[in-house]
């Protein structure tokens, strides 16, 4: 920087028309370079007399009052009536719907938690010889057949049957020890169809009928 160019900043410096990262520059120039420091310190003795022509003048009041006004904090108004009903039905709008919500939540638990599972309705009984019955319920989806007293000799099951007239034999299941089987309700109720429970090997028949005698049979209704 030529000095005519360093005197230019210090007359800039002076009437205030440096800004930003320049007017760090200058006033850090101010504190490091004597030279620069003394060309600042000329322009000020050359313009400060200036200052001393231009006559005082005291803003009117009314100048004041403007400023006063403007520079003002905004005043915090008491809530209104009307303010202050909308925030108190604004909380009771939000406490009812949450009540509303815990007591959906509750009523849809209760019921849940009390609806008694799917009726029965017995349709049939299978009469086994040893005195015992498989006892035939019907729900809204499936039958559910359950042995009651039945006694079954060692190394062998008890396998239900599906018997539909005209048709062969098919194979439900299997009772696991002594436990009810499920099965679906047949989707056409022919007349004269029935269930019949074969004694088998474990595993169940080895063919696609029953392989050892019946113990239990009868017909059924669907209702």
């Amino acid at each position: 920087m030529t000095e005519s160019e360093r005197n230019v900043l210090a007359g800039e410096y002076v009437l205030g028309l440096l800004e930003g990262e320049a007017l760090k520059a200058a006033e850090a120039q101010i504190r490091t370079d004597a030279n620069f420091a003394a060309l600042v310190q000329n322009w000020e003795n050359r313009l400060m007399p200036l200052v001393e022509i231009v006559p005082d003048l005291v803003p009117s009041s009314l100048v004041w009052n403007r400023i006063a006004v403007a520079t003002r904090p905004p005043a915090v108004r008491a809530p209104g009536l009307v303010q202050r009903w909308l925030a108190g039905f604004s909380k009771r709008f939000y406490a009812a719907v949450a009540a509303l919500g815990v007591a959906f939540a509750l009523m849809t638990l209760s019921f849940f938690m009390h609806t008694p599972p799917e009726a029965e309705r017995q349709i049939a009984v299978l009469n086994n010889r040893d005195g015992g019955t498989f006892v035939v319920a019907e729900t809204k989806t499936t039958l559910v057949i359950t042995p009651h007293n039945v006694t079954l000799p060692a190394g062998r099951v008890a396998e239900l049957w599906l018997v539909v007239p005209n048709h062969a034999p098919q194979a439900v299941g299997l009772f696991q020890s002594g436990g009810s089987l499920n099965m679906a309700i047949p989707k056409s109720s022919v007349s004269g169809q029935s269930l019949a429970v074969s004694l088998e090997p474990p595993g169940g028949a080895p063919g696609s009928t029953p392989s050892g005698p019946i113990i239990a049979e009868g017909a059924f209704t669907i209702l």
